[in-house]
Formats: structure tokens, C-alpha cells, sequence
């Protein structure tokens, strides 16, 4: 039974003239077109909502500021009454009441920037096998920690008239403060990755599905997917809530906050100018991560994990038209 990749190699090789060979560009276009949507959406949805929710507090205080936009013609001046991220639309209503229609987007460019700058440094380090994959994720994330917290940053607060170069934490004075959240959180992306690869060339390699096989097929993907979203969950989770916790907790304090959260971390934050270390720690960053902040933390992964599932299948019927019509 011929496998996906066989599939798709048979229709970008099949020669010029046939119905299979005018199939080829048809499925680079829509491939190229998923995979710009599915990139934009797993930013929104994957990296900045879960990135607000890990820092949002459920149930503010007196330490949150009140917002002088919000009135009572303000469609949005309710969410006191619920989290900003318990819900994407409730998420996206507030960003772009404050920051506008691209407000979902914020920090895409430094994310570009970021991943970049990951991929140009371990280049080399591929071709030293996993070992040198590994120390190459960890010699990369080291040297563009002030970026990452750059991105943390822009993310979690208001838009600011300040250039992104004026607002990048020094290098050395970031690295010395967030080292250890650096390198637990690349642990866990690296334990995830490599327990996740095989699981997705299974779903990409494995047979095609065809009237015989299709309840098999969606039900057994669809598990494997859900064993991915698991994983995800119990070891990358953590380690990244912690790190943007952390990250959080070193916002200038002239920088405010777009989604309410107790700077003082319930008051394991003391400010360096009274002799503290201005940031919380990996412990405190943990242990202040309260139940609820978990719900809202999960709920938005598993929201993006839906609308991945929801997009791939879309554009799986897509594809199965264009086989059927071309």
C-alpha cells in the first residue's frame, strides 16, 4: 500500500502532460497556502495566547491596574468578571480593543527574528548527530536569551512607543539572571521534540486511507495526535510557563502589562533597587502558577491543538477535491 510520501512524490514526478503532472503545482499551492495559515494561526493561538494565559492572573486584585479605555459602552470592560484568556474570542476581543486588529500578532516580527537566529547558530551543530543537535539548541537559546525575553515582553505588554532595541534586556545581565530557566526549558522542547518526530513521521510515511481503512486511519492519527498533545502537556508545558513567568517578572516598570498579573508574584518579587533580585525564581514561578492559571493554560493548548486538527482536515478535503477534479 503505497504511503504518503510515495503519494505525494508520484504526483510532483508524474510526467509533464498528464493529469498527474498538472496535479503537482495545484497541491504546492495549496500545500504552500496551508502552511502559511497553519503558521499564523499556531502563533495566535500557540504562542501568544498560551504565552498570556501563563502570566494572566485568574483573579486580580488590588494590585491590578484599572484600565482608563474600558466604559461602560466597552464591549469588553466585563472581562473583570472572567479571565482575559478563557476563551480565544474573549482573548481576541481584548487585544484588538487595545492594540488593534493585528494586536493578535504582537512580537511576530521578533519571533521571526528569534527562530532565525536559532536556526543560523545550530546549523552546524546538525551534523554532529543528536548530541550535537542538543548542544546546539542549548548554546542557541543561551545566546539569544535577552531576545526571548524581549519577545516575552512584547507580548505580555501594552504597545509601547519605545524601539524594540532600547526595550532588549542586556545580554549579559539576562543570561546570568535567566540561565537555568533557559536551559530547563530546552531540555523539555528537546525531550518533547524527540518523542514527537516519530509520532508525526508515522502519521506522514503510514499507509493512505482508502474504504477499508478509513475508521482505522482518522481514529489511530487522531490518537497519536492526542498522544503528542499529552506529552506536550506534562513536559514541555511546565518548563515553558515557568520560563515566560520568569521572563514576565523582569518587565521594566515602566512597561504596563496588557493582561492583568501581580508583578510581585504574591510577593516572592522584591525590587532590585531594595535589595532583591528583581525576578522570581523556578520554584516560586511553579508554586505561584495556581490551579486556575493551569486551567486557562491548558485550555488554550488544547484550543490550539483543535484548530490544527480542524485546518488539517480541511485542507485534507482540499486536497482529496483536487485529486478527484484535476
Amino acid at each position: 500500500m503505497a504511503s504518503l510520501g510515495e503519494y505525494v512524490q508520484k504526483m510532483y514526478l508524474a510526467p509533464r502532460g498528464t493529469a498527474q503532472s498538472a496535479l503537482g503545482p495545484s497541491l504546492y499551492v495549496t500545500s504552500l497556502i496551508y502552511a502559511i495559515i497553519a503558521t499564523l494561526l499556531q502563533y495566535v493561538y500557540g504562542q501568544v495566547f498560551v504565552t498570556l494565559a501563563a502570566v494572566e492572573d485568574p483573579n486580580p486584585t488590588i494590585y491590578t491596574r484599572i484600565d482608563s479605555l474600558a466604559t461602560s459602552e466597552d464591549p469588553i470592560s466585563d472581562t473583570g468578571k472572567k479571565p482575559v484568556t478563557s476563551s480565544p474570542s474573549n482573548t481576541t476581543g481584548y487585544l484588538r480593543a487595545r492594540g488593534g486588529f493585528l494586536s493578535c500578532f504582537r512580537g511576530f516580527w521578533v519571533f521571526q527574528l528569534l527562530t532565525t537566529g536559532v536556526f543560523l547558530i545550530m546549523l552546524p551543530f546538525r551534523l554532529l548527530g543528536p548530541i550535537g543537535y542538543f548542544l546546539g539548541s542549548v548554546i542557541a537559546m543561551a545566546l539569544l536569551s535577552n531576545v526571548q525575553v524581549l519577545w516575552v515582553h512584547v507580548v505580555i505588554s501594552k504597545p509601547s512607543t519605545k524601539s524594540l532595541w532600547s526595550r532588549l534586556p542586556p545580554f549579559r545581565r539576562t543570561l546570568t539572571r535567566i540561565a537555568s530557566t533557559v536551559f530547563l526549558r530546552t531540555v523539555a522542547v528537546q525531550i518533547v521534540w524527540r518523542i514527537i518526530t516519530p509520532i508525526m513521521t508515522t502519521i506522514v510515511t503510514g499507509p493512505l486511507p482508502n474504504s477499508g481503512n478509513i475508521y482505522k486511519y482518522t481514529l489511530g492519527n487522531i490518537g497519536l495526535l492526542s498522544l503528542g498533545l499529552v506529552v506536550s502537556v506534562l513536559i514541555q508545558m511546565p518548563a515553558e510557563v515557568i520560563f515566560f513567568r520568569v521572563a514576565a517578572s523582569m518587565l521594566s516598570a515602566d512597561e504596563e502589562p496588557i493582561v492583568p498579573f501581580d508583578r510581585t508574584f504574591g510577593g516572592k518579587v522584591t525590587p532590585e533597587i531594595l535589595g532583591g533580585s528583581g525576578k522570581i525564581g523556578i520554584v516560586d514561578a511553579w508554586r505561584s502558577f495556581s490551579r486556575e492559571s493551569q486551567v486557562l493554560v491548558i485550555k488554550a493548548i488544547v484550543w490550539n491543538f483543535g484548530i490544527q486538527v480542524a485546518l488539517l482536515f480541511a485542507f485534507g478535503i482540499v486536497f482529496v477535491l483536487e485529486t478527484l477534479i484535476i
